[in-house]
């Protein structure tokens, strides 16, 4: 994209970072943008917004310095990294440090990541040998989950192949999704490709394991049956600090739209990253990925009653995989959930 057709909403968001009064563009919105766009007159201007609300808007701001901001921004986030910040807060602080930090304050930062690991991974996770890296992670698989996101911010040699081969395999299931889902928002923050493509591979292959749209139902003495109310079946469980139920069909189509959104912003600004990445998403898949070729039918009443049939490709049911092939294709449409071929292919003026 010409990055000059961005300089208009690149305005726009400096003048909302600089007006912090009540919007109907919600100032969290215009820090995330800020940080997509790669606005390097923003960084100061979320400096001043730091601790001025809720920790939602420190993590926004965490993430948005560590892609427009600079050198001069580390201490500010150090800053923050050392508050008393909640945990999810310091997680992308240090990601953004990871960007912007000296290779000395880096290492420093790591060795605090090992220093407050359970003894047993503190252990492994000064290993210099990948092979008994990968012995403890089969060996000891709790232990490692419990730790997982940890260790992949640590992500070195020595662990990264043993970590690659449990996210491939890895259920989306209690205990495993937690910190899956986490190592996928590390992975999309720093151009990961390798482990990027592999989750939104699995994202699009796996389905999810429940569904949280059913309402749930409470018993309404006045009317003297049960009722369907505002909240949804799952809700409470959801809730807990170890859920039963995780990865439901919702996420799973969340997590498959992220992945092209993210794709479709690396795209936006320009940059090798969107290659890297979207060729990385395209290598996960082969010939063996095809299922079968779909074919709907409906009738359609105009000037004549008549039968209307579609034809769906083996590959139409792969969100991300057809974005990145078609979605400036004369030949191809997108259909609320899937990709089909047009029969009749528009002239292109």
């Amino acid at each position: 994209m010409n990055t000059s057709l961005l300089q208009p909403q690149k305005q726009a968001i400096l003048q909302r970072l600089a007006n912090n009064k009540p919007s109907k563009w919600k100032l969290e919105r215009a820090i995330w943008r800020a940080g997509e766009l790669r606005i390097k007159e923003a960084a100061p201007l979320l400096i001043n917004l730091i601790n001025t609300d809720t920790a939602l808007r420190d993590y926004c701001i965490a993430w948005a310095l560590g892609l427009c901001g600079s050198r001069e921004t580390v201490p500010t986030l150090l800053n923050l990294y050392n508050s008393d910040s909640p945990e999810f807060v310091k997680r992308i602080t240090f990601e953004a440090l990871l960007k912007l930090a000296d290779t000395q304050t880096i290492t420093y930062l790591k060795l605090e990541i090992i220093d407050n690991l359970p003894k047993q991974t503190q252990i492994i996770a000064r290993t210099t040998s990948s092979k008994i890296f990968t012995q403890f992670s089969i060996e000891h698989p709790y232990y490692l989950f419990a730790a997982f996101d940890q260790l992949y911010q640590l992500d070195n040699e020595y662990i990264r192949p043993a970590l690659l081969n449990i996210l491939r395999t890895a259920p989306f299931q209690p205990n495993y999704f937690r910190p899956i889902r986490r190592i996928f928002k590390i992975a999309e923050y720093r151009c990961d490709a390798e482990v990027f493509a592999i989750l939104a591979y699995r994202f699009e292959r796996t389905p999810g394991n429940f569904d949280n749209s059913l309402p749930a139902y409470s018993w309404n003495e006045e009317q003297g049956k049960h009722l369907a109310d505002k909240r949804r079946v799952y809700n409470d469980e959801l809730q807990q600090d170890e859920p039963s139920f995780v990865y439901s069909y919702q996420t799973q189509q969340y997590l498959r739209r992220r992945v092209w959104r993210t794709l479709k912003v690396l795209g936006e600004i320009g940059g090798a990253d969107y290659i890297k990445m979207a060729t990385a998403v395209l290598l996960e898949y082969s010939d063996t990925d095809t299922p079968p070729v779909r074919r709907s039918s409906f009738n359609k009443e105009d000037y004549y009653q008549r039968e209307v049939k579609h034809f769906w490709d083996a590959y139409a049911d792969y969100l991300t995989f057809n974005h990145i092939l078609y979605t400036n294709s004369y030949r191809y449409q997108f259909n609320s959930k899937s990709w089909r071929q047009l029969r009749r292919i528009p002239l292109q003026v």
